[in-house]
């Protein structure tokens, strides 16, 4: 079965840095948030589930319903990543009918985005990542013309399906598990 080094080695085969940088904040947050509502033991698969959600992401970005499609699936059955997991992985698209019938899958649909805006303000600030509080996401979630294409209904779920106040998921879950990777990813 994967596990978080080869699914690490997979992106990087795979991806540029700006997608490897996503992908890897989203793995960082779904480990983070696992652990945050009591699912301590399945931590590897969240992250790994988070590392790979994105993987095809590059080859399917001019038809965006191909991604996490046929083809996806069949390579990450090849690459020993159990279908459940790949399951998890097509319900964080939308097109492909998964529900969202879990709290893995709700949390990959709200993290990605959350992940994806957080990065994206951090490249904003002077300090990056460093010293980033709920206060300045919030404000941008709140400028509907910074990173209008993020879905901002998507990154509310978490309030809604796991009764966090999206401030309190950010400062105490989301922006520390983010200040771990920084440096790495260029955001210090």
């Amino acid at each position: 079965m994967i596990n978080r080094i080869k699914a690490t080695a997979l992106v990087k085969e795979r991806c540029g840095f700006s997608l490897q940088r996503h992908m890897a904040h989203v793995a960082q947050a779904m480990e983070a948030m696992c652990l945050r509502i009591g699912g301590g033991k399945e931590m590897d698969k969240w992250y790994i589930i988070g590392m790979l959600h994105d993987i095809d992401w590059e080859d399917t970005i001019s038809n965006p319903k191909e991604h996490c499609g046929e083809k996806t699936v069949k390579y990450l059955l090849q690459e020993d990543v159990p279908a459940d997991w790949i399951t998890v992985i097509q319900a964080h698209c939308g097109w492909h009918d998964v529900p969202l019938d879990s709290d893995i899958k709700k949390a990959l649909v709200a993290i990605d985005e959350l992940s994806g805006f957080c990065v994206a303000v951090a490249l904003m600030r002077p300090t990056k990542m460093v010293g980033m509080k709920a206060k300045s996401v919030i404000k941008k979630i709140k400028d509907k013309h910074f990173a209008r294409n993020v879905d901002r209904k998507d990154m509310l779920m978490v309030e809604e399906y796991f009764d966090i106040e999206l401030a309190d998921l950010l400062n105490q879950t989301l922006l520390p598990a983010f200040a771990k990777i920084a440096d790495e990813w260029q955001l210090v």
